[in-house]
């Protein structure tokens, strides 16, 4: 919710969802921050796809996050394809999609 850079591509990540959810599922993790806190934010931008709260960190120590935001983008057989640390602009965004496979 206070990462900049995760507020300016979550539209980004919610407008390709509309249009790809067919396809795409899109799983938001927030690191330890209070449930009311995560919800005000997931309604300001409108977001429609799963926010998950991870108290403790342990989502976070799983993937091994260093930096935020960070995007991991899963194809169909559950293969991490790509790895985004940081700022994502759209046209990334699209690029990783279609390597996994989505919006082709």
């Amino acid at each position: 919710t206070w990462c900049q850079p995760c507020r300016l591509e979550i539209p980004y990540i919610q407008s390709r969802y509309e249009r790809y959810n067919t396809e795409l599922v899109v799983m938001a993790v927030n690191y330890d921050e209070p449930e009311n806190i995560v919800q005000t934010f997931a309604e300001e931008f409108n977001l429609t796809f799963n926010v998950l709260l991870d108290p403790g960190g342990r989502i976070q120590s799983l993937y091994q996050i260093r930096g935020y935001p960070t995007t991991y983008f899963i194809d169909s057989d559950g293969i991490i394809r790509v790895i985004h640390i940081g700022f994502m602009t759209e046209s990334q965004l699209d690029d990783y999609l279609k390597q996994v496979g989505v919006g082709e």
